[in-house]
């Protein structure tokens, strides 16, 4: 059962205010911010957002007999009183000051009433594929628990999650995502994870930080929360990370126990992390692609022997990806054998818009990884590439990297200069205005087809012009939405009508 407590306790955990009371012994079962999810007995909690104001949707709330409310008590009294006459509502109605912070408060105190693993997740790349592959690897192997569902990974998406556990949980898996200092000791401390797991620093956001080692003073802010002793897991390969989970550490005046993974070993970060002494290492070799279904490996432990692996994911980074999960399930629950953890491996599933392949006719392969893009995560793509051609032609559509700051442009030139250079790529396609940068940096590199596209249906005309590549990669920042790229390929291929 997932959140449950009196109105009595809510009053106390939120220190809020009883503008309409009910029996305060009264029993409050599950929380939502979704107007449409509210069911008898539930707990509103009316959040302003960036787009809509759960104010408004009070009436609907009522209608569906919601137990409680939580508003704000900004919200004027006249409408109370008006919205209370039409619908004649019975349930309480408590205001505080920010709704935000009641929410987060809830889901410290649901927090404190469960007892099992509880698992953070945050890192500048991965943190969705990760967080797949751990709860997968825990649900198979461990038990049932609970996760984020898609990317709920911010000061709302996080709260909701920990409110949706149940007591009975075996685990709970969390993604924990900032793109500005301080956000990540804010989750931490509600969430109070047992397990972090520390995956990169990339320029992801950088346009709101200063450098890397900046970016990674703000995701070792994780350790804020760390439920003592607690479990740090991070890359050996990382310096930046190293340094500030050291720094971190020495800060809060903490002695957690460290783990370390790593797709090769590497001695300069060996001697890099000596003071925090991981007491346990996994690394991964032998790394062979399959092409299309994904990648078989060894693991290799500082306590065992190696573990033959594979994961059915496209991109050579998500081997590490694996790793950390591996790394996470087996340090967290060590009466389970390492071999079964490697094993369930192989079905982990695929997330949505993060390098998903579909089959389209005249023996088309698109590759739809149109989530989010920075920096890293496109040369991270790119080099994926390179495991898939195999002699087939390959073609891209690039969009715009956002977030990066006064460094955009000089980002998307070394994105396109890397493009250009590829011996695989073929055509490349740049859309948003950043790309133009982008395209010229492939131009000036030698690439001869390399174009800008003002426009959805141009990229996709572009990108399937004669000879029509045999592989296309789409690629973009959230903000560009270019899975309507994809659409729109579909709708030339298929020979259906534009929107």
């Amino acid at each position: 059962m997932s959140f449950t407590a009196t109105l009595q306790q809510i009053l106390q955990i939120t220190t809020g205010s009883c503008l309409v009371a009910s029996d305060l012994s009264e029993q409050v079962t599950g929380v939502s911010t979704d107007s449409r999810s509210i069911v008898t007995g539930n707990l509103f909690i009316a959040i302003r957002g960036d787009t809509t104001d759960g104010h408004l949707f009070l009436e609907s709330v009522f209608a569906a007999q919601a137990a409680a409310v939580i508003v704000s008590n900004l919200w004027p009294g006249d409408e109370i009183t008006a919205l209370l006459e039409k619908t004649k509502y019975r349930g309480a109605i408590i205001a505080v000051a920010d709704t935000t912070v009641a929410l987060g408060d809830l889901a410290k105190y649901w927090r404190s009433q469960i007892d099992c693993p509880v698992f953070a997740i945050t890192g500048s790349n991965g943190k969705t594929t990760t967080k797949e592959i751990l709860r997968q690897l825990l649900s198979q192997v461990v038990g049932a628990g609970t996760y984020s569902k898609k990317s709920l990974n911010n000061h709302w998406g996080l709260p909701l999650t920990l409110l949706g556990a149940s007591r009975k949980d075996k685990f709970i898996v969390l993604e924990a995502g900032m793109n500005h200092p301080g956000e990540l000791t804010y989750l931490s401390k509600i969430a109070e994870p047992t397990h972090l797991l520390m995956l990169n620093v990339a320029p992801a956001h950088i346009g709101h930080f200063a450098s890397l080692a900046e970016i990674a003073q703000a995701k070792a802010e994780l350790l804020a929360g760390l439920r003592q002793p607690g479990v740090v897991i991070y890359p050996s390969d990382d310096a930046n990370l190293i340094t500030a989970i050291k720094a971190q550490a020495a800060s809060l005046k903490l002695t957690p126990r460290y783990v370390t993974y790593s797709s090769e070993r590497s001695e300069r970060a060996e001697i890099d992390q000596v003071d925090l002494k991981p007491e346990r290492g996994f690394h991964a070799k032998n790394i062979k692609s399959k092409s299309f279904s994904g990648f078989e490996f060894e693991i290799l432990s500082d306590h065992g022997a190696g573990l033959p692996a594979s994961i059915p994911h496209l991109g050579r980074h998500n081997v590490k990806n694996a790793l950390a999960a591996f790394s996470a399930a087996v340090t967290a629950f060590p009466d389970f054998k390492a071999e079964v953890f490697a094993q369930a491996l192989s079905h982990s599933p695929q997330p949505e818009l993060r390098l998903a392949v579909r089959e389209l006719p005249e023996g088309i392969t698109l590759i739809e990884d149109c989530y989010n893009a920075n920096p890293g995560s496109m040369r991270a793509a790119l080099s994926t590439l390179e495991d898939l051609a195999h002699g087939k032609s390959v073609a891209v559509v690039l969009g715009d990297m956002r977030e990066l700051g006064d460094e955009s442009s000089r980002f998307h030139e070394e994105i396109g200069k890397l493009a250009g250079s590829s011996q695989v790529i073929k055509r490349i396609v740049g859309i948003g205005v950043e790309s133009k940068n982008l395209i010229l940096a492939a131009q000036l590199v030698g690439h001869t087809d390399a174009v800008w596209a003002d426009g959805v249906r141009q990229a996709a005309e572009f990108v399937l012009s004669s000879p029509r590549p045999q592989i296309i990669l789409i690629k973009g920042s959230r903000g560009m939405a270019l899975e309507h790229v994809c659409k729109e390929i579909e709708k030339i291929i298929y020979a259906l009508p534009s929107a």
